[in-house]
């Protein structure tokens, strides 16, 4: 990753002649594009991605926009609390089963 980061880094530096001092410029973004697609040969997909990123304009996947955000709450709550029963001791386990089986007899 270190090697592939290196290289963009160096072939970007090259295009842009030494004026890489705003990477989100569109001078800088143009030359990293080209560097990209022509110099490594990335696919349309990487490119979108990696200019996203450095605009910092990264966009979520279809699939999550389409999630209300209550969800969103209700699983991270979800998640909260297994992770709180995950971390509780066996007998303290076995402690909770029982006074919620004794709360849903009565």
């Amino acid at each position: 990753m270190k090697n592939i980061i290196e290289t963009i880094s160096r072939l970007w530096w090259i295009k842009v002649r030494g004026e890489l001092t705003n990477p989100r410029s569109e001078k800088s973004i143009q030359a990293l594009e080209e560097v990209l697609v022509e110099d490594l040969e990335f696919d349309d997909f990487e490119v979108e991605y990696v200019i996203e990123a450095i605009k910092g304009e990264p966009k979520e996947p279809e699939e999550e926009t389409e999630e209300p955000k209550e969800e969103k709450e209700d699983d991270k709550d979800a998640a909260i609390k297994d992770i709180k029963y995950s971390s509780l001791t066996q007998l303290e386990k076995d402690k909770l089963k029982e006074t919620t089986n004794g709360l849903n007899e009565t």
